[in-house]
């Protein structure tokens, strides 16, 4: 349209070695802005004057926007790739999310498109992406594996019981516990169901940190339990065979929770009677 190679727009784009259009590309540049309704005086005054979606999508946070669009559609990167149209494998969803490229302008017309479909406005993301934030993307945002340990602990089961139940193995369960990958999409969506299923509320846990907050993992990092376990129960005011009864076990078990030598700790269960114990007698441990 200019009447130059693709190269040399593209020198002119990236300002390599001060090179321009010259003054005939710059009078054919001139005339197809104006077909498009753009006053070059205003874009050589103000650059920014006239900066349209796509800009404004590729420019901040990105990576970010997209995979809101693509968490709308429940989808991996493959499937959504293909609805954008790409036949790579996923490959240029993964790296635009990863902040490693960006969309070209025509793919960006097509996420446009998805995103408008979904009821996601370009103009209002591009202003404040996390307005799009959906369940998924704030259940993996942050503190992901102590979330769903809570959820396992408030059901009480063992990974193995809560992947049967969810459909899942329980080395998944196991994985996303250590922290070693997250769930996918589908998988988030088992754990939604379950935690539903068992009066949890996700929302409330992504907004409330300090609701699963694991005690005894806290506890078990901790130093010194076999001190911290004895001076709680001399607070308390009990003998190791009145703890016992307690909460339920020998006073030769709480011998040994108390014998530096021996590192055994309480179990969950009573280690709960512990804390119910602690709270009703106002004792810290």
């Amino acid at each position: 349209m200019v009447g130059v190679e693709r190269t040399a727009a593209s020198i002119w784009e990236a300002e390599i070695n001060n090179i321009h259009p010259s003054p005939e590309a710059y009078e054919k540049l001139k005339v197809l802005a104006s077909a498009k309704g753009l006053d070059v005086l205003k874009l050589i005054k103000n650059p920014f004057y006239y900066v349209d979606e796509y800009q404004r999508f590729v420019e901040k946070d990105c990576p970010k926007k997209i995979r809101y669009i693509r968490h709308t559609y429940g989808l991996f990167t493959t499937q959504f790739s293909e609805l954008i149209g790409l036949i790579d494998g996923g490959s240029s969803v993964s790296m635009w999310e990863s902040g490693i490229t960006i969309p070209l302008r025509k793919n960006f017309s097509r996420l446009r498109n998805l995103a408008e479909a979904k009821g996601i406005d370009i103009s209002k993301l591009n202003d404040n992406p996390d307005q799009y934030k959906d369940d998924y993307s704030k259940f993996i945002e942050k503190d992901v594996d102590k979330k769903i340990a809570y959820i396992r602990h408030k059901a009480g089961l063992f990974q193995e019981e809560m992947g049967k139940q969810m459909g899942c193995s329980g080395n998944a369960i196991s994985e996303w516990e250590w922290g070693n990958c997250i769930p996918q999409i589908d998988s988030f969506q088992l754990i939604k169901s379950f935690a539903n299923r068992n009066g949890i509320d996700l929302e409330y846990l992504n907004t409330h940190p300090e609701a699963y907050q694991d005690p005894y993992n806290e506890f078990k990092k901790v130093e010194n339990t076999a001190q911290r376990l004895r001076d709680f129960r001399k607070r308390c005011g009990l003998s190791m065979s009145e703890l016992g009864k307690i909460i339920g076990v020998s006073s030769t078990r709480i011998c040994q929770w108390e014998n530096p030598q021996k590192s055994q700790r309480p179990g969950r269960k009573t280690f709960d009677r512990i804390m119910e114990l602690a709270t009703e007698r106002g004792v810290e441990i």
